[in-house]
């Protein structure tokens, strides 16, 4: 017995696709004048919604399917596809015949023609983009036909709950109707047409409506009875899409027999058996409209609070009682229905509003977490406010927007009442200088490259304005900067493509828009509208501020490339905000809203990165992302990348040494100017898990389903110096990473340090690159002489550059030229003050414990300890200031919280393989936490890259907080899952700084690797030092360190970690023979700039796949291969060569060989990166060819 499969089409269905219809294409081509072969690839990445029919055998018997093949393949669009019509015409006319209809039904049945009051559904709404689809194109093999038709519509109605009538248009030649109409009806009011234009379209055309419930019967919904309760007691078992909690056998019976006109309850039966499959209890709303008011931003809705009574003044100057509020609306206390038929579940709103004539708005209080079901279409949430305990989301829906038809037309200069139809549009749109001109310049200039399109109902209210242009060129370029190849194929969006002009359309840009509050429901519907109006196959949208709301909703955000640095051409930034995308087909894929309230507590690189790793997932938006951080969002630019006079007087930035993968200042504006995110400037005061809010500093209250803590551990000073009666009072501070640390700092430096007189040190404790890099900013941006800088280093510095002896020893005599002091293995032990309270003396001793530990002396004990043990020794230094950047522990009001709120503590925060505190809707990473004990022995979390952290941790919120599990599969090794153990980081580390003396420290590295295991290549000409590591077994690059004064491309060298070095030109046998000698130089070199593609990675992961698919005995080989060198048995590598040949047969090593062109091709053609001339392509053709 045949089964069928429909599906979304993809890419690859297309050769089966031509296969399957090129026999029948001389009779598609009198039905479809605009199609042949060559564009069945260009419908399934440029249609709305292209659909792929399977069929395969089923064995009853075993319940086996085999034998699946194409059998069908269907095309929907926006509108209809003419090749001689202009088909903005076609909506406009669908809309006056649904009005005619509409007028002829309520004139014959003597109902109101208001739609904002309806008493009874119209069977005939207008017809529009928001609940109808044109059916395109159409061929399914004519043996299936009969019963895989009425499944294509049943999985269109199933899919898209709004969508009323499938539309198909069809010559009016006198040919026989194909079989597929018949179970169409032919829409006889087409021809009521009465302009010419129109008239004469549908002249041409017929216009056919195949409607839901000819497949989807609308339910039958009244007034429940006292006799139903017994039927709608089992509905009770199924799931209740609000928390409302019923009690008692007679809970129902009672609402049964208790309704008025302030209470319904509504029952649904299906039409086909008249059973009872769904209940729903309504009210208007009982809530304190004050209490609303208070939790909720209302001012978008106009009306939903209403006045009932007037203050009025007495005689005595007395105030009367406040004006009596009510909530002008309807709620949804209960709703059960059938699974099967939720997707009619809207058809209780309408009847809702039929029960409450008089309310203007229908509402539905849900958990913050709810956003899935087809009963909440048509409806809105409104914001909540920040500093209210809000523990449910509030759902609106407008009877005006629920009702309303709405139609976009295009504004010119030579459009009717242009000038009062502009005064309009300026009232309603926000107070934009930008949005204005480009207003003013598409309605006044005739040649204006910009278009305007509109948006209203039926009574012709301007609801929203759009702004658009078809202008953009530049779309191969932009994909040099943007991921956008990765979403789609850019070849069925060139320009030059006429055979396919009809499929699709061409690349437009959207300016600005603006859509009422009220109708942000229908801003899917409006962008298709915008799309199929101007024939847009690809919208792109690059704001020049925060991004509009609507657009950052319906739209996908595209990620920058990483580009391929050039010595004498530093990176620039391609645009300073988010840049989105849309396509006819990601259209149909609207994005799932999410309405959890996620607070991230601290902009670390961790927290940051937890961020974009939601907002960055193509087919999910969620509405509530709170950031609390002391500086918000920065306003410098980063300042690892300025130079000379554009760099600002001062950045805080500069005192630390950075993680290199993520996250510059400008990086941070890009992730965090979004309206669904919100940046708090405060501090984390106090937690209330029962409450589930936070307290900031600033008396700020901030409610939260998630919470993420992702600060880092501040330096401070040990107790035992704090607490000494000799700790100064002014002039010893902890380094702090905040600009208010800064500003204060700066005050001191130029009123104490730099005072007259004033010739004490500036002593600087730690060990580590903030140590370094603070020393450089205090002379760069205080300029303080290098001579009053002085080191106390407690560890030494051997730990900063992690074994680099050379480098150590290099820098030392840096610092000695600079006549910079360096005291290492010692640490503080007291202070000298001045009158005036300040420091004044430092005090410092050597620690020989540690300096044994460091010289491998750790396990020695009795004389041999004390012989080998350095003296004692103590120095007195003058001191004006000193900066602490050594010890770090958590923030002192964190630790109390989480000790208040029996938050597992050790030191770090405890957590489990899924980041979750003892507290599951509390999560953290970073310096902050550290991985339970009993899942097994793990690193400090800072060693591991803080980019791979907040990710890994977005998966696991995903997956157990927020019901997204996919991520979490395709993220998360599925073995841990299983047994509970510590997630495991790949991805590599990096670090930088600018070291004092203006050297520039770079080292980007693996995990986890030694040091000793790896062949080591190092340079140091022209002051230019610079390191590979490379292991001895697998030949993996593990390491990449640079120290010099110039820019070099750190962004480059970063891809070549984890690299095999074999893709170096033989590198490793060129620097033993002496031909390498400056490591850099050999890297700039034209061969290398393939590697450093950001889709040579791509690449290799694309061939690796490839080459285990067709040849599995390669990789098993070179298992075994890793095995022999790795245990030490001797091997011919001779002979393993010819295994080679063996294992990998000729026609995969051909297949190799072409792919590796066809990439470099590719690569080549990403203008601007890898010039023309740099690589001969030979001209090869795609396998099979």
């Amino acid at each position: 017995m045949p089964t069928f499969n429909i599906r979304r089409s993809l890419p690859t269905d297309a050769p089966a696709l031509n296969s399957l219809i090129a026999p029948s294409q001389p009779i598609l081509a009198r039905s479809y004048p605009w199609f042949n072969i060559g564009c069945i690839s260009n419908l399934i990445e440029k249609s709305y919604l292209a659909l792929t029919c399977e069929v395969s055998d089923t064995d009853s018997e075993e319940n086996t399917t085999t034998n699946s093949e194409i059998c069908g393949f269907v095309v929907f669009e926006n509108e209809a596809r003419l090749s001689d019509e202009a088909t903005e015409t076609i909506y406009e006319m669908l809309v006056q015949v649904g009005n005619e209809m509409r007028q002829k039904h309520d004139s014959s049945s003597g109902l109101s023609s208001n739609p904002s009051h309806p008493t009874q559904h119209t069977p005939h709404a207008a017809y529009s983009i928001g609940n109808s689809l044109f059916l395109s194109f159409i061929h399914i093999e004519p043996l299936y036909l009969s019963s895989l038709l009425p499944q294509i519509h049943d999985t269109i109605f199933t899919t898209y709950p709004l969508v009323d009538d499938i539309l198909v248009l069809r010559r009016a030649s006198g040919m026989l109707e194909e079989q597929w109409l018949r179970d169409a009806r032919k829409v006889d009011e087409w021809n009521n047409a009465t302009s010419t234009h129109q008239s004469r379209l549908a002249s041409k055309y017929n216009l056919y409506a195949i409607n839901r419930q000819q497949y989807i019967p609308k339910l039958r919904i009244r007034l429940g009875r006292v006799e139903d309760n017994d039927d709608l007691v089992p509905l009770l078992q199924l799931r209740n899409l609000t928390t409302l909690q019923w009690e008692g056998e007679f809970w129902l019976s009672t609402k049964l027999h208790d309704q008025n006109e302030h209470r319904k309850v509504l029952v649904a039966e299906n039409v086909a058996s008249g059973e009872i499959v769904g209940v729903m209890y309504v009210t208007t709303s009982e809530r304190d409209a004050a209490d609303v008011m208070t939790q909720f931003k209302l001012i978008d809705y106009n009306d939903f609070i209403a006045q009932l009574g007037g203050a009025g003044q007495q005689e005595d100057d007395e105030w009367d009682e406040a004006p009596m509020m009510a909530i002008n609306a309807f709620e949804i206390k209960m709703f059960f229905i059938q699974p099967e038929f939720q997707d009619r579940s809207v058809d209780f709103v309408h009847a809702a509003f039929q029960m409450f004539p008089h309310l203007k708005y229908g509402s539905i209080f849900l958990p913050f977490e709810e956003s899935e079901h087809p009963c909440l279409e048509p409806f809105v949430v409104a914001e909540p406010k920040l500093d209210v305990e809000v523990h449910e989301a509030l759902h609106v829906v407008s009877r005006d927007a629920f009702y309303d038809q709405l139609c976009v037309s295009e504004l010119n200069a030579e459009s009717e009442n242009t000038k009062e139809i502009y005064e309009s549009i300026v009232r309603i749109i926000p107070s934009d200088q930008d949005f204005l001109a480009s207003l003013r310049e598409s309605t006044r200039q005739k040649e204006s490259p910009l278009t305007t399109l509109i948006i209203r109902n039926q009574d012709a209210r301007i609801l929203g304005v759009a702004i658009v242009s078809s202008d953009f060129q530049n779309l191969q370029e932009f994909n040099n900067h943007y991921n956008l190849g990765d979403f789609i194929d850019l070849k069925k969006y060139s320009l030059n493509d006429d055979s396919t002009a009809m499929v699709g359309g061409s690349v437009g840009q959207i300016h600005h828009i603006h859509l009422t509050p009220l109708y942000t429901r229908h801003s899917t519907q409006f962008l298709r509208h915008v799309m199929s109006l101007c024939n847009f196959g690809l919208l792109i949208y690059k704001p020049n501020d925060t991004p509009a709301f609507l657009l950052n909703k319906e739209m996908v955000c595209l990620t920058e490339r990483r580009q391929i640095e050039k010595s004498d051409q530093p990176l620039q930034l391609y645009h300073n905000y988010p840049v989105y995308f849309i396509t006819q087909r990601l259209m149909s894929e609207p994005k799932t809203e999410n309405h959890s309230r996620i607070v991230v507590v601290g902009a670390s690189k961790t927290g940051l990165s937890f961020i974009k790793t939601l907002v960055m997932i193509p087919y999910l938006y969620f509405t509530n992302i709170t950031l609390v951080s002391p500086d918000g969002i920065p306003d410098g630019v980063d300042s690892l990348h300025n130079e000379g006079d554009e760099s600002p007087a001062f950045n805080h930035e500069a005192f630390f040494g950075e993680d290199a993968t993520e996250f510059n200042n400008a990086q941070m504006r890009i992730l965090l100017n979004r309206p669904n995110i919100t940046v708090v400037k405060d501090k984390l005061e106090q937690i209330s898990r029962k409450s589930k809010m936070i307290a900031c500093v600033d008396d700020q209250l901030i409610c939260y389903e998630i919470l993420i803590l992702a600060t880092s551990r501040l330096y401070k000073l040990p107790a035992s110096l704090t607490e000494l009666e000799s700790f100064p009072n002014s002039g010893v501070v902890d380094l702090r990473n905040h600009s208010s640390f800064f500003e204060e700092l700066q005050a001191y430096v130029e009123h104490v340090v730099l005072s007259p007189g004033n010739l004490g040190h500036i002593i600087l404790y730690g060990s580590n690159c903030d140590m370094l890099c603070t020393a450089q900013a205090l002379v760069e941006k205080f300029h303080i002489p290098q001579s009053r800088l002085v080191f106390v280093c407690p560890e030494g510095t051997s730990n900063i550059f992690q074994g680099d002896k050379y480098l150590e020893s290099k820098v030392a005599k840096q610092l000695e030229h600079m006549s910079i002091k360096k005291y290492d293995y010692f640490s503080v032990d007291n202070f000298d003050m001045d009158d005036h309270g300040g420091v004044k003396r430092v005090i410092i001793s050597n620690t020989p414990e540690l300096q044994m530990m460091r010289h491998g002396h750790g396990h020695q004990n009795g004389d041999s300890a004390e012989r080998n043990a350095p003296r004692k020794k103590l120095f007195e230094i003058s001191c004006s200031l000193l900066i602490n950047c050594y010890e770090t522990n958590v923030d002192k009001n964190m630790l109390v919280t989480f000790n208040h709120e029996s938050l597992v503590f050790d030191g770090r925060l405890i957590v489990d393989p899924q980041f979750r505190t003892t507290d599951n809707s509390i999560y953290s990473a970073g310096p902050l936490a550290k991985f339970s004990r009993r899942f097994g022995v793990s690193q400090k979390m800072e060693l591991s890259n803080a980019h791979e952290l907040g990710e890994k941790m977005a998966f696991c919120a995903l997956n157990s907080s927020l019901g997204v599990d996919e991520l979490y599969k395709d993220n998360i090794e599925p073995h841990l899952t299983l047994i509970q153990k510590i997630p495991t980081f790949d991805s590599r580390v990096t670090k930088r700084g600018i070291f004092v003396g203006g050297y520039r420290y770079f080292k980007c590295h693996v995990r986890d690797y030694k040091a000793d295991e790896c062949e080591i290549l190092y340079t140091d000409a022209n002051d230019r030092y610079s390191r590979i590591a490379v292991h001895k077994t697998s030949g993996v690059v593990l390491e990449v360190t640079t120290f010099c004064k110039e820019q070099l491309e750190e962004n480059n060298l970063s891809a070549l970690v984890g690299m095999p070095s074999a893709y170096l030109n033989g590198l490793v046998i060129r620097y033993t023979e002496g031909l390498v000698p400056d490591l850099i130089n050999f890297l700039r070199e034209n061969w290398a700039l393939a590697l450093f593609c950001d889709q040579f990675k791509k690449f290799r992961k694309e061939i690796f796949e490839n080459i285990t698919q067709d040849s599995p005995d390669v990789e098993k080989f070179a298992k075994r291969i890793i095995q022999q060198v790795q245990s030490g048995e001797k091997f011919s590598w001779t002979e393993a060569e010819y295994e080679v040949d063996e294992v990998m047969p000729l026609h995969a090593k051909q297949d190799l060989e072409r792919e590796l062109v066809l990439a470099l091709e590719r690569m080549q053609n990403i203008d601007g990166l890898i010039d023309r001339e740099v690589y001969y392509i030979p001209r090869v053709g795609q396998k099979g060819e």
